[in-house]
């Protein structure tokens, strides 16, 4: 009887000890071995976190379809910047498509012990701007809350996604370099031996060597990528994207690109079909007109203003679109979807029309079978023999405006689908024309008028079209004041803000004095600056040196013309010298010439490629320096009696 009490009373204790301890985890000798071994609030200051391990692995078994995708992350808070950035894990699932199970989420503190996230602390959540597009519906986030997280303790989830491959293959990119510094990252695909597994490794340097291992399992081969010791990607204006700095790998069991292009082809076929609430709203909307282009682009309009774009990666559910009359019943949709709204209503005014995927953040791979390089879709269409590319969200631009995507390798899905090359019907140009008269008074009147198309088009549309009279009236205000201090705008006049076939114009009148300095009968003026965000060079280039190559993301022109007019002839004892230089990559063009009683000075510049390297950045940017040097912007004049 007392050898029961005695057990009884082990129970108790025991029992009562688990309830005490419920929120402490299994203490793991390996993670507490790495975590001690970091030294990274010692190392990395100016960081978030630091990545101790983050482990990324996929499965793929041919005979069952399946893709079991498991995950790691590992990392140390390094600061209170950094437990308000990322003590909220969120990942991002497909509720019926994927199956997710978290196995591990605790909080390793400095003590060296271990605490579970708590359970209130656990939270499955619509995504922000989702909560009213009933379509994707079953895109939810499962967020683990570690609230009790202090700086320099460390965050550890682990979890597996699984689900179905449709496609029968898998591929993807994988980047090892990241905004935070890393201690180990590892890649691992785990394939049946009869698969075979095709890879490009791009950015590997000496000293960013990726680890590479082939391991037998059964029936398996694992192949195994790893990098230790990783820098961070230092923050930088106008850097290329990741994929042109960190070391990354292409990975695909697919070389057969036909098979992909032709089930996506026909996905979006079949769900581009006109049906009778697509022939209405085509027949609303085109009533009255005659031609496919002004059919064309009174859809176009309606695609890109009406229905609301819902902005999901592309991917994230696949990249099959739902059908096209349930987008215009909803009135919104992802990439997907206002993409095949867009064929289905071009079809019904007979014009045949051809998804494009694009990927602008990484060179084309057009031998492995890799659908995550793209990230965005436009409309391939001939309309009188002239190829359009068209994009479903272009709001603010004119039609046959690409964007970003000019230049770019892209996929077109047809019967016959095909690489073809991105190009931009719509340069993107700003011509500013400043006409300047000036008095004996040192009195002046400016009359202005820029032009702008594509990229610059996009800017002011995107600043003016929904501003009140009011907001304009003070905006043209202060680009009179940033023209010279004191000036006033006297008038303006803004065109084609909601035309989807003409850039935007802008005129403006500004009156304002001393804009010179005289001394006798001579005259010193310095030209103003552009006080035009829409009409100047919109790249910052200050940086003395760079680590990452400069990317312009775009070819571009900008063109000013300075016109200075006096109540006298003004003859010219110094004008900014000549200069041209032109190279493959950009140009720089300034000259001046006087003609009756005006002088007149053009400045230009024309990016003609979308990144420079670290080396062709130092070379632009001392060219640049001087073409904005205050010499080549000083007139010297003398009045004549």
């Amino acid at each position: 009887m007392k050898r029961k009490g005695i057990v009884f009373l082990l129970f108790i204790i025991i029992f009562f000890s688990f309830l005490l301890s419920d929120n402490k985890a299994p203490i793991d000798q390996n993670l507490i071995k790495i975590y001690k071994d970091s030294n990274g609030p010692i190392f990395y200051p100016d960081s978030y976190i630091y990545t101790l391990l983050g482990k990324y692995s996929i499965s793929f078994d041919n005979k069952t379809k399946k893709v079991e995708k498991h995950y790691i992350d590992f990392y140390q808070i390094l600061n209170a910047a950094g437990r308000d950035k990322y003590s909220d894990y969120k990942i991002r699932f497909i509720k019926g498509k994927e199956k997710l199970e978290v196995l591990k989420a605790f909080i390793l503190n400095k003590d060296l012990t271990f605490v579970n996230v708590e359970k209130g602390a656990i939270n499955t959540v619509t995504p922000l701007g989702l909560e009213k597009a009933s379509l994707y519906s079953n895109i939810l986030d499962r967020v683990y809350s570690f609230q009790s997280v202090d700086p320099e303790d460390a965050i550890y989830i682990e979890y597996n996604k699984t689900k179905e491959s449709r496609k029968g293959f898998i591929g993807s990119i994988f980047v090892f370099q990241e905004e935070n510094p890393i201690r180990e990252k590892i890649l691992e695909i785990k394939l049946p031996k009869n698969m075979k597994l095709y890879t490009k490794i791009k950015n590997e340097t000496k000293e960013k060597k990726i680890e590479k291992k082939v391991m037998e399992n059964g029936d398996f081969r694992i192949y195994a990528f790893k990098m230790k010791d990783i820098p961070k990607i230092k923050p930088e204006e106008y850097r290329a994207s990741d994929f042109y700095i960190s070391p990354n790998i292409t990975f695909s069991t697919s070389k057969n690109w036909e098979k992909t292009e032709s089930q996506l082809y026909n996905d979006y076929e079949e769900n581009s079909k006109i049906t009778d609430n697509i022939k209405e709203k085509v027949k609303k909307l085109t009533e009255g007109l005659k031609t496919k282009e002004d059919k064309l682009t009174e859809i176009y309009k309606f695609i890109s203003s009406e229905i609301k774009y819902i902005p999901l990666p592309l991917g994230l559910d696949g990249y099959s679109p739902h059908k096209a009359s349930v987008v215009l019943e909803n009135g919104y949709g992802d990439l997907r979807d206002k993409t095949v709204l867009f064929m289905a209503m071009l079809k019904a005014i007979g014009l045949r029309a051809h998804p494009v995927f694009v990927g602008t953040w990484a060179d084309a791979e057009k031998e492995l079978v890799v659908l995550s390089q793209f990230n965005y879709i436009l409309i391939k269409v001939n309309l009188k023999g002239k190829t359009l590319f068209l994009d479903p969200n272009g709001e603010n631009s004119v039609l046959g405006y690409t964007g970003i995507a000019d230049g770019t390798d892209a996929l077109m899905f047809a019967k016959k689908s095909q690489w073809v090359k991105i190009k931009n019907s719509v340069p993107n140009s700003v011509i500013a024309e400043f006409n300047i008269n000036i008095n004996d008074k040192n009195e002046f009147k400016a009359d202005i008028n820029i032009k702008t198309s594509g990229y610059f088009d996009s800017i002011i549309k995107r600043l003016f079209k929904l501003s009140s009279e009011d907001e304009k009236s003070k905006e043209f205000s202060q680009y009179a004041n940033i023209f010279n201090e004191g000036a006033e705008s006297i008038n303006y006049k803004l065109k084609n803000l909601k035309s989807f076939i003409h850039g935007a114009e802008v005129n403006q009148t500004i009156e304002g004095k001393d804009l010179y300095v005289k001394q006798g009968n001579i005259i010193v003026l310095n030209l103003p600056d552009n006080p035009y965000p829409f009409a100047s060079f919109p790249f910052n280039i200050s940086l003395k040196e760079r680590n990452y190559p400069f990317n312009f993301g775009k070819k571009i022109l900008i063109k000013e013309i300075w016109k200075i007019k006096g109540e006298n002839d003004l003859k010219p004892l110094y004008l900014p010298e000549k200069m041209e230089i032109n190279t493959d990559k950009y140009s720089f063009i300034l000259y001046s010439i006087k003609k009756g009683r005006e002088i007149t000075i053009v400045r230009e510049i024309r990016i003609k490629t979308k990144m420079l390297n670290t080396s062709e950045y130092l070379k632009f940017k001392k060219i640049y320096d001087k073409f904005n040097n205050w010499k080549l912007r000083t007139l010297l004049l003398e009045k004549s009696e």
